[in-house]
Formats: C-alpha cells, structure tokens, sequence
C-alpha cells in the first residue's frame, strides 16, 4: 500500500484515483485519521511538557538567588532569613 501526501493529509494512490472505496481503503482512512489524531495529541502534550519544564527551572533558579541573598537584602523585599530558608527548602516542583 502506498500513501502519498496531498493538502497535509496521507491519502491511499487508489482514493487519489477516485477508484476503489473497498474495506481495505476505509481502513486505511481510518487508520491514517487515527495516527494523525495521536500525533496532535503527542505534540500538545510534549507542549505541556516543556511549559511545566521550563517553569520548574524558573524556580528552581529564583530559590538558588534567594537563597544567595543577605539579611539586609531580605528585609529590602519584605523577607526574613526564616522565609527565605522555608522558601528555597522547597523542591522545584513545588509552588
């Protein structure tokens, strides 16, 4: 069976000829339609995957930078050593 590419779409060379609507065409329509479906879905979720990524590493880097921070800076944005430590104490995936 050969499937050619037309409009974005994988298509059998019989359905590109009109000829031949047969089980084993349906089949194949069907199956391409569902391999096409599975893919969309891998793709948004592999986009989920990256945004969930990328915000644990923004955490995971503010928490290294408030923990780097001194008394003095704590308390210019309203911190005391006591939250900065509960705060950095948390694992990344934690918000």
């Amino acid at each position: 069976m050969k499937l050619y590419l037309v409009n974005g779409m994988a298509q059998h060379r019989n359905a590109l000829a009109g000829g031949g609507s047969g089980p084993a065409e349906t089949f194949s329509g069907t199956l391409v339609a569902n391999i096409a479906e599975a893919v969309e879905r891998l793709v948004a979720f592999s986009g989920l995957v990256a945004k969930t990524v990328a915000v644990w590493v923004f955490r995971h880097r503010q928490r290294q930078a408030l923990a780097e921070l001194d008394d003095h800076m704590l308390r210019d944005i309203g911190l005391d050593r006591w939250q900065a430590e509960h705060e950095t104490a948390k694992p990344f995936w934690q918000a």
